[in-house]
């Protein structure tokens, strides 16, 4: 997973970012997840995704400028949406999805904002390429590895800020 930039903290975040992913995809029961961050210039980025389809999910919200991980960070709740092909707000994202993907583009989707320390850095993606409705259980459980994706960052920054701070000789 690519996290912007080299190195072992950077390693660290990208190995326990990985981890979320893969036990997200399973424990969820969806065909993908992705993660998008706010960048210094409030513009979102993928932070990572646990496969091509969230990838490509994650890219055509960026590409468009709007999709429902983008809604979801403007309004600070999820966003559910069961069919991104009928949902004429995505027309744009469901394009670009259609034409990266084919057959295995993303069609339902539910995104979450995530949360560091009360405020929102992303979002977190959770996606099927069958149209499905989301349940309020699925919506919880995406909900509760958005929590997770919000604690990784924050023990990231944290980590980044001891090591950045000063080593008093005495």
């Amino acid at each position: 997973m690519d996290t912007g930039s080299p190195g072992r903290a950077d390693d660290e975040l990208a190995r326990r970012m990985g981890t979320v992913l893969d036990a997200a995809v399973e424990v969820l029961a969806v065909d993908d997840v992705g993660v998008m961050l706010l960048d210094d210039g409030d513009e979102l980025r993928v932070l990572g995704a646990s496969g091509a389809a969230g990838r490509s999910l994650e890219d055509a919200q960026i590409e468009a400028g709007a999709g429902p991980g983008t809604d979801a960070v403007r309004l600070g709740r999820p966003v559910l949406v069961p069919d991104v092909a009928e949902a004429p707000d995505y027309a744009r994202v469901w394009e670009l999805l259609r034409d990266a993907d084919g057959a295995h583009a993303a069609r339902a989707v539910l995104s979450v904002p995530v949360l560091v320390d009360g405020v929102v850095v992303g979002n977190f993606n959770a996606l099927r390429i069958e149209p499905s409705a989301w349940t309020d259980d699925e919506v919880r459980a995406v909900q509760a590895y958005a929590v997770a994706v919000g604690a990784v960052l924050r023990q990231a920054a944290l980590a980044s800020r001891s090591r950045a701070e000063p080593v008093d000789p005495s």
